[in-house]
Order: C-alpha cells, then sequence, then structure tokens
C-alpha cells in the first residue's frame, strides 16, 4: 500500500473518532511492517484537526529537479555535442 492510501486510511478512523493509538493497532494488525509510525499517525491526525482535510502531499515550490540523462546531457549546449 503506498503513503496515500495509508492516509486514506488514517483520515478514516479520525473521522470513525478513534485515537492515533487505536489507528496505529488497527493499522499494524492488519498491514504489519508497512505500516506507518505513529508518528505519521499523530503528524496526519493533527492535520485533519486544523481543517487540513486532502490526503495528498502538498505542493513544494522551487524549480522541480533535472534527471540527468545521456538524451538531456546532448541537449544541452553545455555539455552535449550541440
Amino acid at each position: 500500500m503506498d503513503e496515500r492510501e495509508f492516509r486514506v486510511v488514517i483520515k478514516h478512523y479520525f473521522l470513525k473518532g478513534k485515537t492515533p493509538q487505536e489507528t496505529k493497532n488497527k493499522i499494524d494488525k492488519h498491514y504489519g511492517e508497512s505500516a506507518p509510525s505513529i508518528r505519521t499517525i499523530y503528524k496526519w491526525f493533527g492535520l485533519f484537526r486544523s481543517g487540513h482535510m486532502s490526503t495528498n502531499d502538498a505542493g513544494r515550490p522551487g524549480r522541480p529537479v533535472a534527471v540527468t540523462t545521456p538524451e538531456n546531457v546532448k541537449k544541452n549546449p553545455r555539455y552535449g555535442d550541440e
């Protein structure tokens, strides 16, 4: 299960009125080692309590990291054979 799917499960238990510890116990029971940490669950409970109900990651400002591939290197006049 990916991070976003775990967030949906955490939100489900939050909306049902469960505590972070109850949520952790239930997730551990079903997902074992792949379950998020208690710290992560507390973080998301805090976000949900503050009104941030989205389970998506927030956008991050700044330039995206460029991927260095042989094609990209050739396209860049500083490095390529253009």
